[in-house]
């Protein structure tokens, strides 16, 4: 095998970005992996993407970027594994970054040379409620070992960084944070909304809630139809994704008849369409990690209100919500991810929401301020500034 030995600050790192698949359906991480992949100087950093299943997709479309698909179909099947070995020493890669922790890859790639880096895109299961007491102790175990054994890890958080200290699911001095950014000159100019609202068949004149998430129970979908069962019959609301709660979302909307004023979207390879449809971005998450929807949101210069969740997306040390540029309401339960939200809460939601209809100049400064902290704080040159530091800290301590 061919030693590339990085002459670190001069030539550039290689580093393969590996996900599942380039599909709408990998979610935030595959939206994260690509903003990053654009963003990093190609002077700096020369990045691959690498696809652990299926064929070319959202990514393989863009021709400025380098995507390798290696086709697998499960952990069993060991000649994909030296595909991925071949793959990784052709492209002389230096640091293969799993923004999905795509396991079989990662033992493949044990006893190379090459470094490995897990990105953790929330706080690890055993700190958070619904999850510390369903995970075994294999999993757990799994979980420590894999993030032990890596070269490092990157948290979108410093909630996530510290929780992972405190499990102990991490070697001191190989954890960063890197919070989750965005191409905001992608949401500076919007569709047509005119357009996005015939796409998804809204009436004109119409005022739009919208929700950009999967369609599963901590995410508050089913709060967001009782909110809109208590506001007049010109809202309607639009959910932009998809997942397995959507059969029970469609049976609540026939129940409260409100068919006509719910709007499934399905996965989209292009959330812009959805963003320009929406006069209002809800934000009902139980628990919210990096915030990478609200962001997107508050890019687009779409008005945020909702129910304040659990997560790192209002930490002290590096908050994207503020008082200052979004309405969040109190939950009555704010750590009981299994609670029904209380009647009085939704109304109270219900009648901020009124008042926007009323009185949207109201809302004008938050919304002003909400775009300029992300593209000052959350902008993805900034996130690939910080990538090729981690990048570089990686290598010099494998070189020490």
């Amino acid at each position: 095998m061919h030693r590339r030995s990085p002459d670190i600050g001069h030539s550039p790192i290689r580093v393969a970005l590996v996900h599942y698949c380039d599909h709408a359906s990998a979610g935030g991480s595959l939206r994260v992996g690509q903003t990053l992949a654009e963003a990093l100087e190609p002077q700096l950093v020369q990045v691959s993407l690498v696809f652990a299943y299926d064929g070319p997709g959202i990514v393989g479309r863009n021709p400025q970027l380098a995507t390798h698909y290696l086709g697998s179909r499960g952990f069993a099947d060991f000649p994909a594994w030296l595909r991925a070995r071949r793959l990784f020493s052709r492209l002389q890669i230096d640091v293969i970054h799993f923004m999905d922790p795509v396991i079989w890859i990662y033992s493949a790639m044990a006893y190379s040379r090459h470094r490995r880096v897990l990105h953790q895109h929330g706080r690890p299961g055993p700190s958070l409620p619904r999850h510390a007491a369903r995970m075994t102790l294999v999993q757990k175990t799994a979980a420590r070992i894999l993030g032990r054994s890596a070269d490092g890890q990157i948290c979108i958080s410093h909630g996530s960084q510290r929780a992972i200290e405190n499990l102990k699911w991490g070697k001191p001095g190989k954890l960063w944070t890197v919070h989750n950014a965005l191409d905001c000159r992608r949401f500076a100019h919007l569709p047509s909304r005119v357009k996005a609202r015939a796409r998804f068949h809204i009436p004109a004149g119409s005022k739009v809630l919208g929700m950009v998430c999967r369609l599963v129970r901590y995410r508050g979908c089913e709060e967001a139809i009782r909110v809109l069962s208590q506001l007049s019959s010109d809202w309607h609301l639009l959910f932009c994704g998809d997942g397995p709660l959507r059969p029970e979302l469609e049976a609540m909307t026939q129940d409260k008849q409100l068919r006509d004023r719910v709007h499934f979207s399905g996965l989209m390879e292009n959330v812009l369409w959805a963003y320009s449809a929406m006069d209002l971005f809800l934000f009902l998450a139980r628990y919210e990690g990096g915030g990478l929807a609200l962001a997107e949101a508050m890019a687009a210069k779409v008005p945020v209100i909702g129910l304040e969740g659990d997560g790192e997306y209002r930490e002290p040390e590096y908050p994207l919500v503020t008082p200052d540029n979004a309405t969040l309401i109190a939950r009555s339960q704010p750590l009981n991810y299994d609670s029904v939200e209380s009647p009085q809460v939704l109304s109270r939601m219900a009648g901020e929401i009124e008042k926007w209809s009323a009185h949207p100049e109201c809302f004008e400064a938050k919304t002003r301020n909400a775009a300029r902290w992300v593209e000052e704080r959350f902008n993805s040159s900034l996130q690939a500034r910080r990538m090729t530091e981690v990048y570089q800290a990686v290598l010099e301590q494998s070189s020490r």
